[in-house]
């Protein structure tokens, strides 16, 4: 989960420097806005995903 924040991370950069944010109906602000909505749930589901693993060790 954790490498796929990463690559959603690397397409919203791709996306930028490509100049998609030129395009009719995108802007910057947006693919950011949406790009960084889906890195945090990513980066949450790999969080606790991590948490349940290490609660499940213990026990």
């Amino acid at each position: 989960m954790f490498a796929m924040a990463a690559m959603q991370t690397v397409i919203a950069i791709t996306a930028l420097l490509m100049g998609t944010a030129d395009a009719t109906g995108s802007s910057i602000f947006e693919i950011i806005a949406v790009n960084g909505f889906f890195i945090t749930l990513f980066v949450v589901a790999a969080s606790l995903f991590s948490y349940a693993a290490k609660v499940r060790n213990e026990s």
